[in-house]
């Protein structure tokens, strides 16, 4: 649950296989909009890491949020 102007944060664990080695960007979506991004370095294979996005809803209602990053996820 979150209230209008004030800020979210959204914890995020991601777990990876086969991406050691390289830098990952994610991206908070609310439909086609971008809340925001953040880049995430892969040491191992596999990784399990957390990240934190925050951010201020501005209207009122239901929303639905998703992940994207340029490996396709």
């Amino acid at each position: 649950m979150a209230f209008r102007d004030r800020e979210v944060v959204i914890d995020v664990t991601l777990k990876t296989y086969g991406y050691a080695g390289t830098t990952l960007p994610v991206v908070l979506k609310d439909s086609a909009a971008v809340l925001g991004s953040k880049t995430l370095d892969l040491q191992n294979d596999p990784e399990e890491a957390t990240i934190s996005f925050s951010f201020v809803p501005k209207a009122v209602g239901q929303n639905t949020f998703g992940f994207d990053s340029a490996a396709g996820g």
